[in-house]
């Protein structure tokens, strides 16, 4: 069996993985403006105001501050939820823009198991 793979911002993707990314960005209208970004260092020209992050809290990843630049705040969702916090979320808390939000994965993992259990 081969796995296609890709080298994306230092760490490795399975294709299945991308192409997953791609049809939920495709999923949402177009004026929501979601951009797949091939490494940190490549943002478009405005920061985001929101980003999902799954990289695993174990991987070693340098994230500036940078991220946080967008003036009218925005949402970090990490995915990853050992070690809780992750570094990404306690970079976001630690911003001075208090009008960033930071949710850590745990959240998703409960939520998703509250909608499992009711079906």
């Amino acid at each position: 069996m081969t796995v296609e793979m890709y080298e994306i911002a230092g760490h490795w993707w399975r294709k299945d993985v991308l192409l997953t990314a791609e049809k939920l960005t495709k999923h949402f209208p177009s004026d929501y403006n979601i951009v797949l970004i091939d490494s940190l260092e490549t943002f478009p020209s405005d920061a985001p105001s929101a980003a999902v992050s799954k990289v695993p809290a174990t991987d070693k990843i340098h994230i500036t501050p940078t991220l946080f630049a967008s003036k009218s705040g925005g949402i970090i969702v990490g995915m990853a939820y050992r070690p809780a916090p992750t570094p990404l979320i306690r970079l976001a808390r630690s911003i001075s823009h208090q009008e960033w939000r930071a949710t850590e994965g745990n959240g998703g993992l409960l939520e998703q198991g509250y909608r499992h259990f009711r079906v």
